[in-house]
């Protein structure tokens, strides 16, 4: 119940309470006016039995019949203490049904907002249960790195939701960076200072789109980095040599990272874009990717 709709049902029930109240104070007032009538009607008995009262009859008889069909002070001043005694307890109920009526319309607003706010959650959880969850499933490292050979990075994209990702796209590319200066999240692909960028090779530009399958049911979204060489970005034009290079990124001076993004849809809410950032550092002892220390996310 919002606002303006309690202010609707307290109107109508502070009118009810009101139009009981002109009840009792008409009923109240005619009975007044009654009794007043009813006085008057006695007073002008009174006067006219006196009037017409023969002469010859005693004083203390006119006085008894005064006396006898006179107004009652008494019941009249009883009747204003008990008006006044309703009149009170009238106000004094308003008073506590409206503060009633009130308190009972704010528990049941609460109570409306907290609903909401629990409705709202559970649809939160339950679209997060089934929506998909396209992320980088496998990072490779394709070639002959330590020889000086030409490489690239293939990653293998998977959905592992529970409905299809749908119009699936992505990019990826090499990074090289010393180790004062690791990646963040904000680095663009493809890489304008990666080792291809600085070879001058220019890209295909192939940027294909497909649709993944619910639960990993589908073969994985297939996506490469250019092909460049660790030769590429060796300094003063190769004078330090590959072997000597090669040792540079052991010693985790210099990291080589192969990352890049994925954006996709979803049919459960089609106008939102989801994107999962993924990165692998290569680690040239082990041959193998580590996590990277920035870069990893999803929304």
């Amino acid at each position: 119940m919002d606002n303006k709709a309690l202010a609707d049902l307290m109107k109508v029930e502070l009118g009810k309470v009101t139009a009981a109240m002109n009840k009792l104070v008409i009923w109240l007032k005619t009975d007044k006016d009654l009794e007043h009538a009813n006085n008057h009607s006695n007073d002008t008995a009174a006067q006219h039995e006196i009037v017409t009262q023969p002469i010859t009859a005693p004083p203390k008889s006119i006085s008894a019949t005064v006396k006898t069909n006179g107004p009652k002070e008494p019941a009249n001043e009883s009747r204003e203490r008990w008006r006044f005694i309703v009149e009170i307890g009238v106000a004094i109920l308003i008073a506590a049904y409206t503060f009633v009526a009130a308190w009972q319309g704010f528990e049941a607003h609460s109570a409306n907002g907290l609903t909401k706010k629990a409705l709202a959650a559970n649809r939160e959880t339950m679209y997060n249960q089934l929506r998909p969850y396209a992320m980088a499933g496998k990072i490779e490292l394709v070639g002959d790195i330590k020889g000086g050979k030409p490489f690239c990075g293939k990653i293998d994209v998977i959905n592992y939701g529970q409905t299809p990702a749908l119009r699936v796209e992505g990019c990826a590319d090499v990074a090289i960076l010393p180790n004062t200066q690791p990646i963040t999240d904000d680095l663009p692909c493809p890489n304008p200072h990666g080792p291809t960028a600085m070879a001058n090779v220019k890209t295909t530009g192939e940027h294909s789109v497909t649709n993944l399958g619910s639960n990993n049911g589908s073969l994985p979204f297939l996506l490469l980095t250019p092909t460049t060489s660790i030769s590429n970005v060796e300094p003063n034009g190769g004078e330090v040599g590959i072997e000597k290079y090669i040792q540079i990124f052991m010693n985790g001076a210099m990291r080589l990272y192969v990352y890049g993004y994925v954006g996709y849809f979803d049919a459960i809410a089609p106008n939102i874009r989801h994107t999962t950032l993924f990165c692998g550092r290569w680690n040239f002892e082990r041959s193998a990717f580590d996590v990277c220390e920035k870069h990893n996310a999803m929304n």
